[in-house]
């Protein structure tokens, strides 16, 4: 009866590239690259696998105990003293104590381990990744502009306080116009906005911040007034509220 051999996957893609590579259906420079390894090591394998077939190609330290492991003598030792002198500490500390005063030789990990499975320690669940979906891209050139501004004394006190402020095409990702005419493309943008016939939005995480600094309450109060009366301006969302960038 044959004996059943446990394998990997890895060991499994080996055994039939060197099954097609005993039968001459492949190059070994060919058999390199699909398991990406050097030529000497298809050779080696080739070797191991005509001599002793697929348990040639089967891991040798499979089964074994690793070499880094601990003796039973320091495991029975922290164990010890983990239910006794330093029962309620914590993974970390308890590794502290037991390398310092206690002359022990284990990785923190090794002592965490060993807590777990004496229920000496429970550890915390991981925090559930969410997911958060994109948005699609508006659909044409000119739909929706996301902007952004800083700001800021950038003439250290010399003249008056100005905003940087970057603009981007949603739909093309291009920026639309120069920093020369930024000041007028949002002040032409957000006169557009208001206006419940055109389909022209402007979004920014502090728009209504961004608007009022850089083209005065005026424009801000046209875009309010145009909330308040149900005309819908396509400009992200309510005042101070999370935008429309995804």
């Amino acid at each position: 009866m044959d004996k059943l051999l446990e394998m990997s996957a890895k060991e499994l893609s080996r055994l039939e590239v060197m099954q097609r590579l005993s039968k001459k259906q492949m190059s070994q420079a060919e058999a390199g690259r699909i398991l990406d390894l050097s030529t000497r090591q298809i050779k080696r394998l080739l070797r191991a696998y005509r001599a002793k077939g697929a348990a040639g190609l089967v891991s040798k330290h499979r089964g074994r105990k690793g070499n880094n492991r601990l003796s039973e003598e320091v495991k029975k030792r922290a164990l010890d003293l983990l239910q006794t002198k330093y029962k309620g500490f914590g993974p970390t500390l308890a590794h502290e104590k037991l390398v310092e005063r206690e002359k022990l030789k284990l990785s923190d990990e090794s002592v965490r381990q060993l807590m777990i499975r004496e229920d000496l320690w429970k550890p915390r669940k991981a925090k559930k990744v969410v997911v958060h979906q994109l948005r699609e891209r508006r659909a044409c050139f000119g739909e929706l502009i996301q902007i952004d501004g800083s700001p800021h004394d950038w003439l250290e006190g010399r003249g008056p306080r100005l905003c940087l402020i970057g603009a981007i095409d949603d739909a093309s990702g291009k920026v639309p116009g120069s920093p020369r005419r930024c000041r007028w493309s949002l002040r032409q943008r957000s006169q557009r906005a208001a206006r419940p016939d055109r389909q022209a939005g402007l979004s920014s995480d502090s728009l209504y911040f961004l608007l009022r600094s850089v083209l005065g309450n005026g424009a801000v109060h046209r875009l309010e007034n145009c909330h308040n009366v149900g005309a819908s301006p396509p400009i992200g969302h309510p005042p101070f509220s999370p935008s429309d960038s995804g």
